[in-house]
């Protein structure tokens, strides 16, 4: 006799059950104070950035932990760079490259240019091409005299003739 199928509310979860624990929350933030980064926090807590994602993604709460802890992180690394200022020997360029690679959103020079017509208007612009006709072949020729004649009249091309490169180059004279 057969076991009887569960219902799906008495099934077990698939796969294993998640690392995650409420208390990764105060870790997180406490680990932000002292300007700890995501690698950082993920190490602590034996997992991996992937998983700390996941965990930002599925609990709230995380999320909402990882961003002050990150906005901590940020404070800390500000004032490491305010103190160092006045120590002979501080690199301000590496310290601000760290910054812009650290907290792009706050820290990253933005360079941009915009251009615009007068008033704020859009630029306007007139785009002419020249055609050289120097290397087309007569059978060319005459085909580009009779479509500018074509459209000069306001009618459409139906049809273009396709070359079939026999009788000449297309480019030859």
């Amino acid at each position: 006799m057969a076991t009887p199928r569960k219902k799906p509310e008495d099934r077990l979860p698939l796969g294993r059950p998640s690392a995650y624990k409420p208390e990764f929350c105060e870790i997180a933030i406490a680990m932000g104070q002292d300007g700890a980064s995501k690698v950082d926090i993920a190490d602590a807590l034996d997992t991996t950035v992937k998983t700390i994602y996941n965990w930002m993604a599925q609990y709230p709460e995380f999320l909402r932990a990882m961003e002050r802890a990150e906005q901590k992180a940020e404070v800390w690394w500000a004032a490491q760079g305010k103190k160092a200022l006045w120590t002979p020997g501080f690199n301000s360029s590496v310290w601000s490259r760290s910054m812009a690679a650290r907290f792009p959103k706050s820290w990253r020079e933005n360079k941009s240019v915009e251009l615009s017509g007068k008033d704020g208007a859009p630029i306007e612009m007139d785009v002419t091409t020249t055609l050289s006709i120097d290397h087309l072949s007569a059978r060319a020729l005459d085909a580009l005299e009779e479509a500018l004649e074509i459209i000069a009249e306001g009618e459409e091309i139906d049809e273009v003739e396709e070359d079939d490169g026999e009788d000449d180059e297309g480019l030859a004279n």
